[in-house]
């Protein structure tokens, strides 16, 4: 999952993803460079909130949820650290709006992590 601006397309349902959630941790302890088996996450609780931008289109911690905007993410059994999750078509979205994607991770051995992802809602098509 990368920090990036997209789109959220209004009336649609979408797909969230976070794809080879890995332990960098004890990758860098372990003396590699680049993901092991080992090293990825697998047993993560992920979830996700839609917030509405600052007006720069910032991110603004206290900014508005997104009525029906949040939800969680399933890890795809046999992958390593891939979780995907469904935006449903009711999220409440405003054609041209900002807003960010908040993602939370927590798996065992007290890993956690997050990610902030800026979207513009929009009409498939449209852009």
């Amino acid at each position: 999952m990368t920090d990036s601006e997209g789109n959220l397309f209004v009336n649609e349902d979408g797909e969230i993803s976070w794809e080879g959630l890995h332990d960098r941790v004890a990758m860098k302890q372990a003396g590699r460079s680049v993901p092991a088996t080992a090293d990825y996450v697998n047993d993560a609780t992920i979830t996700w909130v839609i917030r509405a931008a600052a007006a720069s289109g910032d991110f603004d911690p206290t900014g508005a949820l997104v009525a029906n905007g949040g939800g969680t993410m399933t890890y795809v059994t046999g992958s390593n650290g891939c979780y995907v999750g469904t935006i449903e078509d009711d999220a409440a979205l405003t054609i041209g709006m900002t807003y960010w994607v908040v993602v939370s991770m927590a798996a065992s051995g007290d890993r956690v992590g997050s990610r902030k992802l800026k979207y513009v809602a929009a009409l498939h098509g449209s852009n």
